[in-house]
């Protein structure tokens, strides 16, 4: 526990990349899991207790020009491994560069596009993060089960300096 926190991180030294997750320490939590079914892929699964109910919380890192097939590979891991039924929340640098133009500027669909939208509506969740990036696109994608509501919003007044790849 860190600053009132639990501080969870999946990491791979060789790729000098990770995930890492933050639970209030409030809130009781567990990791589930950081295999990712890809050696490329960082992947921590974490439980907590809200109000004794399960939340999962899905934190992932899939860096760019990752082949479609390894994206399904990916989300058919996601789908076997966890109850996205219910209460959960997947959050991290998805790389899906064409999410805001299909999503909301009525750009042809890409296959990647199709397959990630496909595995939304297949497990009932929704994509709220609407945030475009120095290059007009959303690459960190905030997905949760439809029974929770979010809003994710450009802070105006950042407390650290803001990446501009990922405000």
């Amino acid at each position: 526990m860190c600053n009132n926190y639990h501080v969870f991180r999946s990491s791979n030294a060789k790729r000098g990349r990770g995930v890492l997750t933050a639970i209030f320490h409030t809130y009781s939590a567990e990791v589930i899991s950081t295999n990712s079914p890809l050696e490329q892929v960082d992947l921590l699964i974490v439980k907590m207790h809200i109000k004794n109910v399960p939340v999962l919380i899905i934190n992932l890192y899939i860096p760019p020009s990752t082949p479609i097939e390894d994206y399904g590979a990916l989300l058919d891991h996601l789908e076997n491994c966890c109850d996205l039924s219910n209460y959960c929340i997947i959050a991290g640098d998805f790389n899906i560069p064409e999410l805001y133009a299909c999503l909301y500027d009525n750009r042809s669909p890409t296959n990647l596009y199709n397959a990630f939208v496909a595995f939304l509506t297949f497990n009932n969740l929704i994509q709220h993060n609407r945030v475009l990036n120095a290059n007009g696109r959303i690459l960190d994608a905030i997905v949760t089960s439809d029974a929770i509501s979010s809003s994710i919003e450009h802070n105006i007044e950042p407390q650290v300096k803001e990446d501009s790849h990922h405000p």
